[in-house]
């Protein structure tokens, strides 16, 4: 498709699906033309404009005349998880491959698709579902029937609208937004693109045991293999190393179900008393959820992994 130089929302309130999309669109342009706009002969143009991107307004989506409006009654695109599509959604299956190759210079095209779905499944994908209304923003507290109410990026975002008394004036706070998510959408895919390059860490220091011993600290979860039950690695910004329980990769949970959990006895110990409990000697804590200790020195943070493996608490299949 031919280079745009002007993008085209809708006008007012405005919601994490266009302030990102647009965020993607500038990113790419930085020059282009931001127009916020309701009026209908401004739509009609810009949905005929090779030039012009239309984004979450104009009733129309059409990728080759660059139109990505979803609130259409015959709009009805979802992802294979059934996640619907909003604005940018769309328009970052238009042009996120694009973007992480001039925004991020990601050259191999392998690690481009890796962190293209890496980041519409983790980030993107979310924004889009809070904007189709088909997710609760509340997590169920442990040991409660209650709910706690859990902002999302969604909510941050459009945090930045005007309150009922400041002045009811949008451009500007959707500028602010947009580059607040030009940023969040940086980071998420530099994430992405550090997990992509960690899976041959893991692959190199996979020895077939259930201890998993890294050279460094990285984004190891989704490439554990079923055989590993703990990690260890160096800490991050301190000395020491960390030995913690491998638990589901997939999981949304803090901690995830773990494979092995440390015993109830270390949990939450004083390093004099861990030091007597599992005969380490330079053990410095296990955490009080069980799932996470460490040592000062590299030789006793694995030993400390093998004792977690003899003893440590393994769920009933």
């Amino acid at each position: 498709m031919d280079a745009f130089h002007r993008v085209v929302t809708h006008s007012g309130p405005f919601h994490a699906d266009d302030v990102l999309a647009v965020a993607v669109l500038i990113d790419l342009v930085p020059d282009a033309e931001v127009v916020r706009t309701r009026d209908p002969e401004i739509l009609e143009q810009a949905r005929k404009d090779p030039h012009t991107v239309l984004v979450d307004v104009g009733w129309s989506y059409d990728i080759e005349n660059r139109n990505f409006d979803h609130h259409q009654r015959d709009f009805h695109q979802q992802r294979t998880s059934g996640v619907p599509f909003a604005s940018i959604g769309l328009v970052w299956q238009a042009f996120g491959d694009t973007w992480l190759k001039k925004v991020l210079e990601i050259s191999d095209a392998r690690e481009r698709d890796f962190v293209f779905q890496r980041v519409d499944e983790d980030f993107i994908a979310s924004i889009d579902a809070f904007d189709c209304g088909v997710v609760r923003g509340t997590h169920t507290v442990d040991n409660s029937n209650s709910e706690l109410r859990v902002p999302s990026v969604a909510n941050l975002l459009g945090a930045y609208n005007p309150v009922w008394f400041e002045p009811q004036e949008f451009d500007q706070p959707f500028q602010e937004a947009r580059r607040v998510a030009s940023g969040l959408l940086r980071r998420q895919a530099r994430v992405a693109l550090s997990e992509a390059r960690f899976g041959g860490v893991v692959e190199n220091a996979d020895d077939g045991s259930p201890i998993l011993v890294l050279p460094t600290a990285g984004p190891w979860r989704r490439f554990v293999k079923p055989h590993h039950l703990v990690v260890v690695f160096p800490a991050v910004g301190e000395p020491g190393f960390l030995v913690q329980a491998i638990g589901d990769p997939d999981s949304t949970q803090f901690p995830p179900p773990l494979r092995i959990s440390y015993p109830e006895a270390w949990r939450g110990q004083e390093p004099d008393a861990l030091k007597e409990l599992t005969g380490v000697d330079s053990v410095t804590f296990c955490h009080r959820a069980g799932f996470i200790g460490g040592a000062t020195t590299r030789t006793d943070a694995i030993e400390l992994a093998k004792q977690l493996v003899k003893q440590g608490t393994r769920p009933c299949v």
